[in-house]
């Protein structure tokens, strides 16, 4: 039997509600909102790869309609983006003056993760288009909150 996998990367987009499995991206901002120092887990110099929800959505599409035999694709934006330098862009989109404290890092915790998208960009034609600033902001924008 054929299949497809996509190994999706740091999922974030509109409607994202907080529960336990809510990335850091809607906690950041949920913090920000209500006056919260931002919790980072380490030194925040630790990467990861942030893909908003429509360009997941096209990977999905483009996967539905390719013609290959049993192939697994990392679907994030391909681009490593730091824990602090995330916060930064948050609390600056934000207009707050949120603080950052920084505590121990969780046993385990991955230095670096972001995707290698080449396999998805040569054989599903993937082209992530939404930048993190861009979807941050339209992410804020979608919760009333103006950047």
């Amino acid at each position: 039997m054929d299949s497809v996998v996509l190994r999706f990367f740091n999922v974030y987009g509109p409607r994202q509600g907080m529960n336990d499995y809510t990335g850091v991206i809607t906690r950041f901002i949920d913090r920000c909102t209500h006056g919260l120092p931002l919790t980072i887990y380490g030194d925040g110099s630790q990467t990861r790869d942030f893909v908003n929800v429509r360009d997941v959505a096209e990977a999905v599409l483009a996967s539905i309609k390719c013609k290959t035999d049993s192939e697994i694709f990392n679907i994030g934006s391909g681009k490593p983006t730091s824990i602090n330098e995330l916060a930064k862009t948050i609390i600056r989109l934000t207009g707050t003056e949120t603080q950052v404290s920084y505590e121990k890092p969780h046993a385990g915790d991955i230095k670096d993760s972001y995707a290698d998208i080449t396999k998805a960009k040569t054989l599903l034609g993937y082209a992530p288009k939404v930048s993190l600033k861009d979807g941050l902001q339209a992410l804020l924008e979608e919760k009333g909150i103006e950047s």
